[in-house]
């Protein structure tokens, strides 16, 4: 919520394409203001997979949209016998952050990406981001990464490790 009373919900799509390889799932969001539904708006809609989308003010009334990205047709069946060929669950994995200008509806992307900000540790196995907006006006996204893993397999797959919690603002 802002602080104009005006809620604003994010979520992810699957949107069919032509064929298996031309489906991808996207990000939208729409703001709610005094019992109205305002038009939806693309957030990140590629042919890359962006899902498990989160949404918060902060503010300036400004709201921030945090997803996870991977490569096109994400998912998909990709072992060395398929013909046409998705990538693996965890072959390329990044968190995306945005903001969005409620005046225009425009998506701006931050200064810095904040996978790169990311330790180069945790990179490659971080996801399910959720963004929160501190009384200091900072932005923060909390998210998951696969530690201690001690087998990685050709798909990326890390055995034997576990999940953490980690927060970057």
């Amino acid at each position: 919520m802002d602080g104009e009373g005006r809620g604003w919900i994010a979520w992810d799509t699957y949107a069919p394409g032509a064929g298996a390889a031309g489906a991808s799932y996207d990000v939208l969001a729409r703001s709610y203001h005094n019992g109205k539904l305002f038009p939806v708006i693309p957030i990140a809609a590629s042919a890359r997979m962006e899902a498990h989308a989160a949404v918060a003010v902060d503010r300036r009334g400004r709201p921030w949209v945090a997803y996870d990205e991977a490569g096109e047709n994400w998912g998909k069946d990709w072992g060395f016998l398929v013909k046409d060929k998705g990538i693996g669950l965890y072959t390329s994995r990044a968190l995306r952050v945005v903001c969005l200008d409620g005046q225009r509806n425009q998506v701006l992307e931050p200064e810095q990406n904040i996978q790169e900000a990311l330790p180069q540790a945790i990179q490659l196995y971080s996801s399910l981001p959720s963004i929160h907006a501190d009384s200091a006006g900072r932005i923060w996204v909390v998210f998951r990464y696969l530690a201690g893993a001690r087998t990685r397999t050709f798909d990326l797959w890390g055995a034997n490790g576990g999940w953490e919690t980690a927060a970057i603002a």
